[in-house]
């Protein structure tokens, strides 16, 4: 028979509530690169792409963000996007690739891993044109091959386009162009065009990137997904479906919400959010801030303030009974300030016995109405323009007149008397438990 023990206590928490550190003010770091300002409208997935590796910037400090980017670049963040690189040393361009010797020394390995991995193929082979700019319609092509979706792209090709110069995309890259917007990932522009012989920027490829890099996760980084419980100087602590850590930040680390750049006092408990790490330390966060969470419960806890102020959490089951001011209840009607006697087995609740916490009111006005026969009165309220409250009297409420007798009677006070009312509420009822007669009519 398991030890029953007694506990009083006044409940903090339905559930657990995490707390938001008081003054952290972690500074935003500094700009990612020299041309993208805070609020760059790719800022993050600059900063996403280059702490990755698969974007860089240029030695003078600049990313070059209105700079087209050329075939081979396009090839090469693609190549790393996917995670093909990591064993790039080894490969070799096929003898069907013609004319390796005339690209750049750095575009080899990808060029081979392009040609290997079966994203340069057909008249690319002959053709590849690896210093010419990216078109969109080109771009399309190439990510819908690294995803591995040729067939589904062969399978959209006589779907009908609705881009208003759908025209323009070339036949071979019209299955491809569909699939990207079907998959989210290229969904054109507002005036309705997809602008497919456009050069594509490297701004924009960052975009790209980081969209393919969210839907195919292939990018070998230390990358940690959950829900903020705290937030310190210079460290997260965050909840996952392994558990709860603490993950330590960067000085330098790039903090965004909702998309923006941001500081780490921005977030708040529960923002989910996605940390990249480099080493022991997170170098960026992306957070979001969930408004709805979906899930199944699998346990309730209560958070309660002892008699001697030491907090302890409790378990709550689907046996757990409670009474509430002698009613049966449930949970969500328990709220933080009432007081409990709690039933224990262990760590579970079994049964758990509340009181309503008492809740102060006071109130000055002039007397509207007296009816004694329902024993309540209706005030209109000081300084409050319109505003009328009904209070409510019983066999305990005590009434002090003007000239500072004490009785039980309503009938002591008039329409037009000034009083005080003090009193507690009980659901949306204001109960008197002394009303206080300061001017009268008589």
């Amino acid at each position: 028979m398991p030890k029953v023990k007694n506990l009083k206590s006044g409940l903090l928490a339905a559930v657990i509530i995490f707390f938001l550190a008081a003054g952290n003010t972690v500074a935003a770091a500094e700009q990612i690169f020299s041309d993208v300002p805070s609020g760059y409208w790719a800022e993050q997935s600059i900063a996403r792409m280059s702490v990755k590796g698969v974007i860089t910037g240029y030695q003078d400090g600049t990313f070059g963000v209105y700079k087209p980017v050329t075939r081979l670049e396009m090839t090469a963040m693609i190549i790393r996007t996917m995670g093909w690189d990591s064993n790039a040393s080894i490969e070799v361009i096929p003898g069907t690739f013609k004319d390796p010797a005339e690209l750049p020394l750095w575009g080899k390995k990808y060029v081979a891993i392009g040609v290997n991995r079966g994203i340069i193929s057909g008249e690319d082979l002959t053709d590849y044109r690896g210093l010419d700019f990216a078109k969109r319609y080109e771009v399309a092509q190439y990510i819908g091959k690294a995803m591995g979706m040729e067939d589904e792209a062969q399978a959209l090709e006589s779907e009908r386009l609705t881009y208003t110069d759908a025209k323009d995309i070339p036949v071979g890259a019209r299955g491809y162009v569909a699939l990207l917007r079907e998959q989210g990932l290229m969904t054109g522009n507002a005036d309705g065009t997809f602008q497919p012989l456009q050069n594509v920027t490297r701004a924009e490829m960052a975009v790209l990137m980081a969209k393919l890099d969210r839907m195919m996760n292939r990018i070998d980084v230390n990358e940690i997904k959950g829900f903020v419980k705290e937030v310190g100087t210079n460290s997260l602590v965050i909840t996952t479906g392994d558990g709860q850590g603490t993950i330590p930040l960067a000085d330098d680390v790039y903090v965004f919400l909702e998309g923006k750049r941001s500081s780490l006092s921005d977030l708040l408990p529960w923002d989910s959010v996605t940390i990249i790490k480099d080493g022991l330390y997170g170098v960026s966060v992306e957070a979001e801030r969930i408004d709805e969470l979906k899930g199944t419960v699998e346990e309730i806890t209560v958070t309660v303030r002892l008699e001697d102020g030491v907090e302890r959490i409790f378990r709550v089951n689907e046996d757990t009974r409670i009474r509430k001011d002698g009613e049966n209840t449930d949970l969500v009607k328990v709220t933080p300030g009432d007081e409990l006697e709690l039933r224990l087995d262990g760590n579970i609740i079994t049964r758990m016995y509340v009181s309503s916490r008492v809740v102060k009111a006071q109130y000055t006005g002039k007397v509207l109405d007296v009816n004694t026969s329902r024993e309540r009165l209706k005030i209109a309220l000081d300084g409050e323009e319109s505003q009328e409250i009904t209070v409510y009297t019983d066999n305990n409420t005590n009434v002090v007149t003007i000239d500072g007798k004490i009785s039980s009677r309503l009938s002591k006070i008039n329409e037009g008397d000034t009083v005080v009312v003090v009193g507690e509420m009980d659901d949306d009822d204001l109960v008197a438990t002394t009303i206080i007669v300061t001017a009268t009519i008589r």
